[in-house]
């Protein structure tokens, strides 16, 4: 039976074929592509898609063993055909098949629309040069994401996380620091996040990174006030719902759950049905939860499908959208903006950049989008980076701001890089002479007081 990957995520799929050390085929699909994963007792052997930039001569391209032109084909054949003819070593070609196994992997995290199937069968020969990759390498890239943060953190805030001994092959495959943190917490079972986070003095975005990457590798299990399954999924609804509606895609019989032809009795009887199941009470949302103004909004959404399916014009197709909802992208992105400076001044900063992220998906072209961007991601360790990515394109976008140069230099001196701090404050004082902040940070770090060049025009220009 095929799902979808709003209902069903593909981690939790993962989780479970790593547990059971299953064998078979997942296929997933979406608009224009068809991706396949053979798994043979719980690795990772083989990768199919029909996208040309995950094809095996678009990875050779990419790591540098081919030029464009060597050759027009995709295929795994003519890359043998290299070997044969020495233009390539067995070893680049089985790096880049694994290169290719492990980026087609990933990117099915990144996906918000599409299904998979997963078939069952017994288990493949490996490979004899492709190799195989332990699940537990690739679920420790992927709980990196924010949306992956996001979507386990509403799940399981209010639960208690209960550690469990995992197998040492699998604790083996996970990064240093991940493990060390795991076995700290494990000193600290049967308490509440927020007393394990104030007894570790960690940092939020590593604790939860380590604690849902342990909860997928089988290490993790949560009790305690843990909301029963009836309750989980009604979180995810308002989740799936609350990102169909920003994409102007929220169908009013799907929100209600009635049949296109249903008559106003049953409308009103639905309707009456949802407003006490989604209730914030009902869900066990607190009034700091992420997700409790989603719920509140979600009563006015209700209402707004009840009227809509009594009119006289009722339809559960989303109408096209008009003039004013063309605007609408720009308007939600703005009040996401609002959200993560928010989120931001509360120092959660994961929950600033998941927002950041959406806004510049609805509107690509404000620079102070990605600044504030790079800012949030600089205090989260994994995505220092991305945070540096960010700040060099709001710089790119304002070349006569000086602040994304300045914070480049702060996140770089924060990381011990002295000459890359230096760097960037210089370039903070050619767009800005007069900028105070960035002539003192490069006083102290020369140790000498700083001359002052004449105002450029930017340093990306």
């Amino acid at each position: 039976m095929s799902r979808t990957l709003d209902r069903s995520p593909l981690l939790l799929e993962f989780k479970r074929i790593l547990a059971e050390a299953a064998s078979g085929t997942l296929t997933v699909t979406g608009a224009g592509f068809t991706k396949k994963l053979v798994f043979s007792n719980g690795a990772l052997t083989a990768v199919e898609s029909t996208l040309p930039e995950e094809g095996l001569t678009a990875i050779l391209q990419d790591c540098g063993l081919i030029s464009g032109d060597v050759l027009e084909e995709n295929d795994d054949r003519f890359a043998d055909l290299l070997v044969n003819r020495g233009v390539l070593q067995r070893g680049e070609v089985a790096f880049a098949r694994l290169h290719r196994m492990r980026i087609i992997a990933l990117s099915l995290f990144s996906l918000s629309e599409g299904s998979w199937t997963f078939q069952s069968h017994a288990p493949p020969p490996v490979p004899r040069e492709g190799g195989m990759i332990h699940l537990a390498d690739i679920l420790s890239d992927a709980v990196s994401t924010v949306e992956t943060h996001y979507y386990f953190r509403e799940i399981f805030s209010r639960s208690h996380p209960r550690f469990l001994a995992i197998p040492r092959q699998v604790a083996s495959r996970v990064y240093e620091r991940q493990s060390s943190l795991f076995q700290r917490m494990c000193r600290l079972e049967a308490r509440s996040h927020q007393e394990i986070l104030e007894r570790l003095g960690t940092d939020e975005q590593d604790y939860w990174e380590t604690l849902i990457l342990f909860y997928l590798l089988g290490g993790v299990a949560f009790t305690g006030p843990e909301i029963n399954d009836a309750v989980k999924r009604r979180r995810e609804m308002i989740i799936r719902w609350r990102d169909r509606g920003e994409s102007g895609e929220l169908d009013p019989c799907d929100l209600l759950g009635v049949k296109p032809d249903a008559a106003a009795e049953e409308v009103e009887r639905a309707y009456q049905q949802r407003l006490k199941d989604f209730h914030p009470s009902r869900l066990e949302l607190e009034a700091q939860s992420d997700l409790y103004p989603a719920a509140l909004q979600l009563a006015e959404q209700m209402k707004t499908a009840r009227d809509t399916l009594n009119s006289p014009a009722a339809s559960c197709t989303p109408a096209p959208a008009s003039e004013p909802q063309e605007e609408n992208p720009v308007k939600r992105a703005q009040v996401l903006f609002q959200e993560a400076l928010e989120h931001k001044r509360s120092r959660n900063y994961a929950e600033a950049a998941d927002c950041l992220h959406r806004a510049i998906h609805l509107d690509p072209e404000r620079a102070k989008y990605f600044f504030q961007l790079g800012v949030c991601q600089m205090h989260l360790p994994a995505f220092r980076k991305n945070a540096q990515e960010n700040l060099l394109k709001a710089a790119k976008m304002e070349p006569w701001n000086a602040e994304p140069a300045y914070t480049l230099g702060v996140m770089f001196r924060s990381a011990g890089l002295r000459r890359m701090s230096e760097k960037y404050f210089r370039m903070a004082l050619e767009i800005n002479m007069d900028h105070t902040k960035a002539g003192k940070a490069l006083k102290e770090l020369t140790g000498a007081s700083v001359r002052r060049r004449k105002k450029g025009k930017g340093f990306l220009s």
